[in-house]
């Protein structure tokens, strides 16, 4: 049995990104150079189930994304390493519904009563509130921010966390920059292309 919670969004974007098969990429000089700030400062080591985790989450945002016509995103370490701090204390909390209070980056959050989730059923959880979004007044509406940070056109990059503890399963993305920000919809988030 799942639960997907709500999307809490916040905001920036950090400099190293994970992209394709290699998690661990190195960065660019133009990405090292981003005037954006990095959420942390160390770089995590990832695993192999965390590295299939993270490309399947990454490429199903991206499937979603191209059905809208927006820029696709790439993985940033450092914004994973700042997801992956979250899912973890929400792990060793048990909780199921806290965001972090800092406006930072935008958030998604899920979480699995089962040990065995994958990135394919948590992003198309997050896309299926589609259905209560309304493009024709496009306004911040509750129930479907996750959808609209998922396809927010001015987000380039996102970090993964997971989290697993017992049979239960937290999943934390973060976007940056974040979405769902107030007068910016109708521009950010167009309606599938026909």
């Amino acid at each position: 049995m799942c639960f997907k919670l709500f999307c809490c969004c916040h905001d920036n974007a950090g400099a190293n990104r994970m992209t394709g098969d290699n998690v661990n990429a190195a960065t660019t000089d133009a990405e090292a150079n981003s005037s954006l700030p990095s959420p942390v400062t160390a770089q995590p080591i990832f695993s192999g189930y965390y590295k299939l985790f993270a490309k399947e989450c990454l490429d199903e945002h991206n499937r979603y994304r191209a059905l809208h016509g927006v820029p696709l995103v790439t993985m940033n370490v450092n914004l994973s390493a700042y997801a992956m701090e979250w899912a973890r204390v929400l792990a060793e909390s048990n909780s199921v519904l806290i965001y972090r209070n800092e406006a930072i980056y935008g958030e998604n959050l899920y979480v699995a009563r089962e040990h065995n989730v994958d990135a394919q059923t948590v992003v198309k959880t997050w896309y299926d509130e589609i259905s209560y979004y309304n493009f024709d007044r496009p306004e911040k509406v509750h129930g479907v921010d996750q959808f609209t940070q998922l396809i927010w056109k001015s987000t380039r990059e996102i970090g993964v966390g997971i989290e697993k503890r017992g049979q239960n399963t937290w999943i934390v993305v973060n976007y940056g920059p974040k979405g769902n920000i107030p007068g910016q919809f109708e521009m950010n988030v167009p309606s599938p292309i026909k």
